[in-house]
């Protein structure tokens, strides 16, 4: 098992496929400068897949796979394929983290290699709006593929909204609207600094303000969890979830069980990790179970309680969810 020295043991690991990615969010990728890596630097499949094979060995029992935007990558297909057909990983469950743009094109491949669990980033109901927080006007393909999937089958679809003030908490309740409609996981998650997106507090709402203006609508039964990230609410329906992401108002890094491995194929520690702290993965391909455990585990006590608060986040100079994946 990897554990760490506040005895949190990690057996979730979130993989960026890619760090390009065909929307440039303003909390993202603003500047939509594109790749950030060069493309001799990116894990081949066979790579990735083998270092994957190795962490499942160590206790890695959850896999998601992130961006950017992880179905631009090139020949993903092939790469689910391989999962597929390994037999590696018959203890572990997948999922992927998608703007759902490309959704439609992947469907077979998804189910053939047991990605069930997709979330699904939509931060406006408004073609407008939409095309002002991405720079696309792919709503509408966005919200059919939605509907795609819900109509497939997939096992556990759920619905990430990243709100700010002035931008989209206005649609709030619409977005309520829109999960019970469907039955669906709407999870609310609070705007973060990263080093590309001159977050401001100004932007900031935080979880308890967006239970509030849910609450002037919806009744709001809350569902304790244990080690979750989220706080979720069951709404009178009985069938939906409202869930919030509150990194920053109240951070759950007490249970954190997250290890994060960007498209270069480097370990880090936080989603707010500085790219300079990292462990590389790729260079311990060659070694033992055992001696790729003692790397990981000599790297695991460099772990912090907590990240940084918001004064020191802002100042980060490295940290860029496009690089480490969201």
């Amino acid at each position: 098992m990897l554990i760490d020295n506040f005895n949190r043991i990690h057996n979730y690991l979130r993989v960026s496929l890619t760090d390009k990615c065909n929307l440039n969010c303003f909390y993202c990728n603003p500047s939509g400068n594109g790749s950030l890596h060069k493309a001799n630097e990116i894990l081949t499949y066979e790579e990735l897949l083998q270092i994957l094979v190795n962490l499942t060995k160590l206790g890695i029992r959850k896999i998601r796979f992130t961006g950017g935007e992880p179905l631009v990558r090139k020949d993903i297909g092939l790469f689910f394929g391989l999962l597929a057909n390994n037999g590696n990983f018959a203890n572990t469950t997948f999922g992927i983290t998608t703007n759902g743009i490309l959704l439609d094109n992947f469907l077979n491949e998804l189910k053939s290699s047991k990605i069930n669990n997709i979330n699904i980033s939509l931060d406006s109901l408004e073609k407008e709006k939409f095309k002002q927080i991405t720079g696309s006007d792919m709503l509408p393909k966005v919200l059919s593929n939605i509907d795609l999937i819900l109509n497939q089958g997939f096992a556990n679809v759920k619905i990430n909204v990243v709100a700010a003030k002035n931008v989209n908490d206005d649609e709030i309740l619409e977005f309520v609207k829109f999960a019970t409609d469907r039955q669906i996981n709407l999870r609310f998650i609070e705007y973060m600094p990263f080093s590309n997106n001159d977050w401001n507090d100004v932007q900031f709402i935080s979880a308890k303000e967006i239970t509030d203006i849910i609450s002037s609508k919806y009744k709001l039964q809350i569902i304790n969890k244990e080690n979750s990230i989220t706080n979720d609410y069951l709404l009178k329906d009985g069938k939906t979830i409202i869930s919030t992401i509150s990194p920053i108002s109240d951070h759950f890094c007490s249970s954190c069980n997250r290890l994060r491995l960007s498209a270069k194929g480097k370990l880090q520690l936080c989603l707010f990790s500085d790219s300079n702290s990292s462990l590389d993965l790729k260079r311990l391909m060659e070694l033992n179970e055992l001696q790729i455990q003692e790397k990981l585990n000599e790297f695991l006590i460099k772990k912090q309680f907590a990240h940084p608060d918001v004064k020191e986040l802002i100042q980060l100079s490295n940290s860029n969810m496009l690089s480490i994946g969201g």
